[in-house]
């Protein structure tokens, strides 16, 4: 297996290599990205030719996130805007920014979208919706899509962009199945996480998330008892939280539930690499961490 893997993966870098030579123009700003994942989309598809400002720094919440002058005058300048959707401040710019319409590319509208408490995130009736809809290869697949058929529509002719996205594809596949490998091979199906990030990985794979964060605040001691219980049920030993919230925050809860906290940054670029860097901590793949 391992062997097939390394084949694989020699072969798609290969490929990408070949056909995805980057000729970046570092001197213009074409695209923007809302976050750092959507970034590594955009990037990836267009072989990095070209500079993607992202508008919510590294370590940055979007919950918080206020853009600066700068970045809007660059959102102002880019030919395309590529979002979630999803996040409030994404519509509270856009409804600012003087910009075509068209140049705004919603990656949210062809996935289900699924309720949530996420005081950072609301549909046009004012209800919470979850959007952290990238943090699933799944759903990253229709994502990557929608972004294509935006490079595409400015780049027809391109081959080497066609052929970044099919390299892209199989990339995703190949991190989904392999996500479905190691939580079948593994007894965990919940896990403990302080602030809802993963909904659409959990549903996607089977499993069970157990927020400690309930609509924005730290749980109350009812919740915290029933999450207790069902972490020594479960034998769950490990409590996940973003890099976006401070480890005092955490190491409280995760004291009384017996488990070790653990970050991880659903925000990352590399988000393909940190989702499965998350599924290693979930299934106990991970060395150091407690099956």
């Amino acid at each position: 297996m391992k062997k097939h893997i390394s084949i694989t993966g020699l072969i798609t870098a290969i490929i990408l290599l070949s056909s995805c030579n980057s000729q970046k123009n570092a001197s213009e700003t074409v695209f923007t990205a809302s976050i750092s994942p959507i970034k590594y989309l955009v990037e990836y598809i267009t072989c990095g030719d070209f500079r993607v400002e992202v508008l919510v720094p590294d370590g940055a919440s979007p919950e918080s996130y206020s853009p600066s002058a700068s970045q809007i005058v660059h959102v102002e300048d880019s030919r395309l805007i590529f979002t979630s959707g999803l996040l409030d401040f994404e519509q509270e710019l856009i409804a600012r920014l003087p910009i075509n319409k068209e140049a705004i590319v919603d990656l949210s509208r062809h996935i289900d979208i699924k309720k949530g408490s996420c005081s950072h995130s609301h549909d046009a009736t004012g209800h919470g919706v979850d959007p952290h809809i990238w943090t699933s290869p799944e759903q990253l697949k229709i994502m990557a899509a929608d972004t294509y058929e935006a490079v595409h529509r400015l780049f027809p002719d391109s081959t080497r962009y066609s052929q970044a996205y099919e390299t892209l594809k199989e990339k995703l596949d190949a991190a989904s199945r392999e996500i479905r490998e190691k939580v079948a091979a593994s007894p965990t199906r919940s896990f403990i996480i302080y602030h809802p990030a993963l909904t659409y990985y959990a549903d996607d794979y089977g499993l069970t998330q157990i927020p400690l964060e309930n609509e924005g605040k730290e749980p109350s001691a009812v919740q915290m008892e029933s999450i207790i219980r069902k972490a020594h049920e479960q034998g769950i030993k490990v409590v996940l939280y973003q890099k976006q919230f401070p480890l005092t925050v955490v190491s409280t809860a995760a004291t009384d539930i017996g488990a070790v906290p653990i970050e991880i940054d659903p925000l990352k670029e590399d988000i393909v690499s940190e989702i499965l860097r998350i599924t290693d901590i979930i299934t106990a793949h991970e060395t150091g961490v407690a099956p």
